[in-house]
C-alpha cells in the first residue's frame, strides 16, 4: 500500500510540473503571431485606406480650427 501511495504522489507531482500554465515564451509567440497578422492586413489594405483619405483637406481643417 505504501508503494502505491508513493507512486500516486510521484505521478501527481509530475503532472503538476507539466501543467504549470503559459510561460512568457508562449505569450511572446502569441504576440508575434498577432503582429504578423496585423502587418499583413496593413500591407494588403494600407494603400486602399491611404487613397480614401484626403490628407490635404484634413491638414486644412486642423489649421483652421486653431
Amino acid at each position: 500500500m505504501e508503494h502505491m501511495i508513493s507512486s500516486f504522489i510521484r505521478v501527481r507531482e509530475l503532472h503538476k510540473g507539466l501543467s504549470r500554465g503559459q510561460t512568457m515564451g508562449e505569450y511572446a509567440i502569441i504576440v508575434a503571431g498577432i503582429a504578423v497578422v496585423v502587418f499583413a492586413a496593413y500591407t494588403s489594405m494600407g494603400q486602399a485606406i491611404n487613397s480614401m483619405v484626403e490628407w490635404q483637406a484634413i491638414d486644412k481643417d486642423l489649421i483652421n480650427t486653431f
